[in-house]
């Protein structure tokens, strides 16, 4: 039988591992079979964006002793199979869909990746003849552009394979595919060819959750995450089935109690 991964609603990585001990006791109601609480059923060390890069963390697993199925825990903004966290990556595409270069140093620097210098301190830093360029291939900034750029071309054949779906769904739904989604789309003229998939996936989703295509890519993303991989991974690990994502795990009570434990 294979694993869930189910998104503890409204918790981040800070306070599920602040809280880890709440994270461990809780029993919520299975939400498949809806019959029996979950129980604790051991868990792993998994890389988790407390603050901005990510470090080694406890995440754990659930099982229900009525259907019998496995839960993985996770925390709302991870990314499924990244070590990167969902704001991070989907704040690197959106950049990209609007055609900020991967290797740009305004974005390293608006993301906290690397210090913000003026130019004379950089000359200083990296010497004098040395561009950005040589020093981003040099210096081995994480995450580094080509993880970008795989992250851009992944996303990119994911799309594909989605957006017959998404329009199926928007055309169910009933919306305006010829006028609302045309506006929708306009402000990112600068798009690469290349992620025009991305593009359209995030637009069609932004319609079936009425917000702007902009704070919907995060939740594009997420999407794009469950859909079928090309990885050698399931070769090396026959037998083994691959994760699929449950959904988001109603938290209310947890967050409740999280607030009582918090300081004033």
């Amino acid at each position: 039988m294979f694993f869930l991964i189910l998104f503890v609603h409204a918790v981040g990585s800070k306070a599920y591992v602040e809280f880890r001990d709440l994270i461990r006791d809780w029993r919520p109601l299975c939400p498949l079979c809806l019959s029996r609480n979950l129980v604790l059923n051991g868990g792993y060390l998994r890389l988790l964006t407390i603050l901005l890069l990510p470090e080694e963390a406890w995440v754990y697993r659930k099982k229900c002793p009525g259907c019998l199925q496995s839960f993985t825990l996770l925390p709302a903004d991870v990314m499924p199979l990244h070590s990167y966290g969902q704001r991070l990556i989907a704040h690197r595409i959106l950049a990209c869909l609007d055609g900020i270069p991967l290797r740009s140093r305004l974005f390293y620097q608006q993301s906290g990746l690397v210090p913000t210098v003026s130019e004379g301190d950089s000359i200083e830093v990296g010497g004098r003849g040395r561009s950005w360029s040589d020093l981003l291939d040099s210096e081995g900034f994480a995450p580094s552009y080509q993880l970008f750029h795989y992250w851009r071309s992944k996303f990119s054949r994911r799309a594909q394979l989605w957006i017959p779906g998404l329009l199926i769904a928007c055309i169910l739904g009933g919306c305006d595919l010829r006028k609302r989604l045309g506006e929708s789309l306009s402000d990112f003229r600068a798009c690469p060819v290349d992620l025009h998939p991305v593009l359209l996936a995030a637009g069609l989703v932004g319609l079936l959750q009425e917000q702007p295509v902009r704070l919907s890519v995060a939740s594009t993303l997420q999407l794009l995450c469950g859909s079928t991989s090309r990885s050698h991974k399931p070769l090396r690990a026959a037998g083994r089935p691959p994760p699929h994502c449950g959904g988001d795990l109603e938290s209310s009570q947890l967050r409740a109690d999280m607030e009582r434990r918090s300081p004033l």
